[in-house]
């Protein structure tokens, strides 16, 4: 018979696919089954998962025994980085969103909400005037409807906005630069679309109407804006690991050790710091000063884990330690800074 999960050709009195490892079986599967699959692989002390967070405890043994061939019984090193990153920046983001929203509504969102608001109260004021002028006629030119129509429109307009500014850089000439500034009528912002605005106030070069279209949207969608930045928050820290790994092939060049190796011993600490900081956050609340702690735990790990993985003795290991942290500053901070330039561009 051929196995049915990959066609190799098996006996049929056998159990087990000797390929792939498929169960000889007809494709039913009953309930009791199917929680013993799931016991077995969620629970099983000897599974990928428990051996990986044992070896993860232990600093730089995971990053040992996988360039030792012991492989398969771990999980992905990329795999396990990128998980513990989504895990921590989701609590971030979770516990952080009410202090992050109101940072928001405090340095963007009542500038858009009171464009916006006034922006409806213009739409609406032209209504009114036209509407002045069928009253005024219904009552032949009185004197009191107008006045009291009047006032109503002047109370309306007081402590309004008529219009926001967009600030434009731009490079007409190599070599030098010119800032501009285009005031927006609130009014526009509601009547038409965001990507006809630029047009409409003549700004045609395509970088000036691509940062006049972002700086709309982030005047009207501020909140938005910020769930964009935090989910690529996981990539930024994803394309540092790179950058990270050179420092460290820089710093031990003369140990022999591959790139991909400092690449894996980045992954196998972050996952470990990260998944520390994330507890951390959970318990923080309850418990004055943990996360502080857990932080400074994570830093002394790094040092020892450095010192078990590269083998060499503690000031040496100290000097690169330091160095290597000065290197991630600068990094995060340049990565940082890309993360939100791109993100504002493309949101």
């Amino acid at each position: 018979m051929q196995c049915p999960n990959c066609g190799s050709e098996m006996d049929p009195q056998v159990d087990f696919c000797p390929t792939c490892g498929q169960k000889n079986t007809d494709g039913r599967i009953t309930f009791r089954e199917l929680l013993e699959d799931l016991f077995e692989a969620i629970f099983n002390i000897d599974s990928r998962v428990f051996r990986t967070m044992g070896g993860l405890i232990r600093p730089g043994r995971l990053t040992i025994d996988f360039f030792q061939g012991r492989q398969k019984r771990y999980v992905n090193p990329l795999r396990l980085f990128f998980v513990s990153t989504l895990i921590l920046f989701g609590m971030i983001s979770y516990i952080g969103r009410g202090k992050i929203n109101a940072f928001v509504e405090r340095e963007i969102s009542d500038l858009g909400d009171s464009a916006l608001r006034s922006g409806h109260r213009d739409i609406f004021l032209e209504e009114l005037d036209s509407a002045v002028t069928q009253v005024d006629s219904m009552f032949g030119g009185r004197q009191l409807p107008t006045a009291v129509l009047d006032s109503l429109k002047s109370v309306m307009k007081f402590e309004e906005r008529d219009s926001f500014p967009i600030n434009l850089t731009s490079f007409p000439d190599w070599g030098e630069m010119e800032n501009k500034t285009i005031y927006v009528a609130t009014e526009d912002l509601v009547k038409y679309e965001i990507d006809e605005i630029p047009a409409r106030y003549g700004v045609t070069n395509w970088f000036e109407a691509l940062v006049m279209r972002q700086q709309l949207k982030l005047i009207s969608q501020p909140s938005s804006f910020t769930l964009f930045l935090f989910g690529s928050f996981t990539w930024m820290v994803l394309l540092m690991m790179p950058a990270i790994a050179l420092v460290l092939k820089l710093l031990y060049i003369r140990r022999k050790k591959y790139y991909i190796e400092h690449l894996v011993f980045l992954f196998h600490y972050h996952s470990f710091a990260f998944l520390l900081i994330a507890v951390g956050l959970v318990l923080s609340p309850y418990v004055s000063g943990l996360l502080g702690l857990l932080v400074f735990g994570s830093a002394v790990y790094f040092l020892w884990a450095m010192k078990s993985f590269y083998r060499q003795g503690w000031i040496k290991t100290f000097i690169k330690y330091v160095i290597l942290n000065f290197s991630y500053l600068f990094i995060l901070i340049f990565f940082f800074t890309l993360t939100i330039l791109v993100g504002v561009f493309i949101f």
